[in-house]
């Protein structure tokens, strides 16, 4: 039994030993693993830092410049689609909303780096010093300038206020079938939607949207009450 609690007691100390040195790594900036991102090739004489990938630099620009002028995740992966942008995700994922506020949101494109980004939203008061959220200084150099950067973290922060704000005042709607019905052509799941008609709302099912996608179908949607 003392056998056992002690070996319990090794394992967390090598835990926690494990623990403070990713922590005192990330603090001076470096990495600790994982996969590089657009932009950025590991340092071949340094596998703790990011070195620019100057063949992907003009993308991650493009990026930023698309979405301030066009002020819309959606509408951005829409135009880079449109472009025929070059991008290459996980598991062949193209660009589509979240991978462009993956780009956007990522503090290493100004030359930082995030510590305990999963700990961002938590009471930070209750954590341990190791465990904090905190913006360090990176150990690679920028590619967007800290204005850009700092203007789209402003309005994306907007945007996510505005949808809030209309999601909490849109009028809730009762749709029986979203989630079981599926287009008979396509296959795809029907959602509800609402249409804004001269005298009143009218309720459809649509096909589920997926970025990239178009409907092809002969039938676009389909009137809720009559289907129900």
């Amino acid at each position: 039994f003392n056998m056992i609690n002690l070996a319990q007691f090794e394992r967390r100390q090598i835990s926690e030993r494990v623990i403070l040195n990713f922590h005192s790594r990330a603090m001076r900036g470096l990495r600790n693993g994982g996969s590089t991102i657009l932009g950025y090739k590991v340092d071949p004489t340094n596998k703790s830092t990011l070195v620019v990938n100057e063949d992907e630099v003009s993308l991650v620009e493009k990026v930023f410049k698309t979405y301030i002028e066009e002020r819309s995740t959606f509408a951005t992966a829409a135009k880079l689609r449109d472009e025929n942008v070059p991008f290459q995700g996980v598991n062949g994922e193209t660009w589509n909303t979240q991978t462009v506020k993956n780009i956007l949101n990522n503090h290493s494109y100004v030359g930082m780096r995030e510590v305990n980004k999963g700990n961002k939203s938590k009471d930070q008061r209750e954590l341990k010093t190791f465990e904090q959220y905190q913006v360090v200084q990176a150990s690679w150099p920028a590619i967007i300038d800290e204005t850009t950067f700092n203007l789209v973290q402003s309005m994306l922060s907007d945007n996510a206020k505005n949808e809030r704000l209309r999601l909490k005042n849109a009028k809730a709607r009762t749709f029986l079938f979203t989630g079981l019905a599926t287009c008979g052509e396509c296959g795809r799941p029907l959602v509800g939607s609402t249409g804004h008609g001269k005298k009143r709302d009218i309720r459809y099912y649509v096909h589920r949207p997926i970025e990239g996608k178009a409907v092809e179908c002969s039938i676009k949607r389909y009137r809720a009450d009559e289907t129900e």
